[in-house]
């Protein structure tokens, strides 16, 4: 995504940062916050600089409740925001466990899933799921995880297919 080249583009938007492209009084070149107008760069060195000059303050500000809840709320954000890249990781995770990859057919296993979201998002009540189409764990023989064997089914689908090959 392109950051806004003014403040007040970015203001009216509602983004958190623009980028003039022009240097900060300190000589850096970097995005700056909206709220502040302060260059990104400056205002890191600023808070490295506060936290090592007061590292008391500053330890009780990372274990206080304020900064966990922030942190949860962050976590939880972004989570929604990337579901299907987390779901990919577990599931590239599981298959790991089994044995079950390969270094080739990983390009395009993520577009499954990535696909699968966005499938739920314009079928709203309609669940999908990224299904291998030889198990992992079959009784005869077991698959790999990778694209050639993945394949999305509604819900529905997936559940009544279960760990067989069809």
């Amino acid at each position: 995504m392109e950051l806004p080249k003014t403040r007040q583009e970015a203001r009216d938007i509602g983004s958190k940062a623009y980028f003039t492209g022009l240097l900060c009084k300190q000589g850096h070149i970097e995005k700056r916050w909206t709220v502040t107008g302060n260059c990104s760069k400056c205002q890191r060195v600023r808070t490295d600089n506060w936290a090592k000059n007061n590292p008391d303050k500053h330890q009780a500000y990372c274990l206080s409740k304020q900064k966990k809840d922030s942190t949860n709320r962050s976590s939880r954000k972004h989570y929604q925001k990337n579901k299907a890249h987390y779901i990919a990781k577990e599931a590239k995770k599981r298959a790991l466990k089994l044995l079950a990859t390969t270094l080739w057919g990983q390009e395009q296993v993520s577009e499954f899933y990535l696909k699968a979201k966005e499938l739920e998002r314009l079928n709203p009540g309609t669940k999908y799921h990224v299904d291998h189409v030889v198990p992992l764990v079959g009784k005869n023989v077991c698959g790999l995880h990778n694209h050639f064997n993945l394949q999305i089914l509604t819900e529905t689908e997936n559940k009544r297919k279960g760990n067989a090959w069809q």
